[in-house]
């Protein structure tokens, strides 16, 4: 699955869409694993994560790994 434009921008929409989906693999840029982290997401145990398009902040890295 492909998030929209507009999902992928929208904290709370991607969040809905990675829990009524079975997501195992997400590949996003720092910004939106932040607004995921803004609207509440918990993670999921096996979801691979991956970042790109600009250099990884160490404090969304810190939050992400546990997710």
């Amino acid at each position: 699955m492909v998030a929209s434009f507009e999902a992928a921008g929208d904290g709370n929409a991607l969040k809905e869409l990675l829990e009524r989906h079975d997501i195992t693999f997400l590949q996003a840029t720092p910004v939106t694993w932040r607004l995921l982290f803004d609207a509440g997401w918990r993670g999921k145990p096996n979801l691979q994560a991956v970042c790109g398009g600009e250099a990884m902040p160490q404090e969304v890295a810190a939050q992400l790994r546990p997710r």
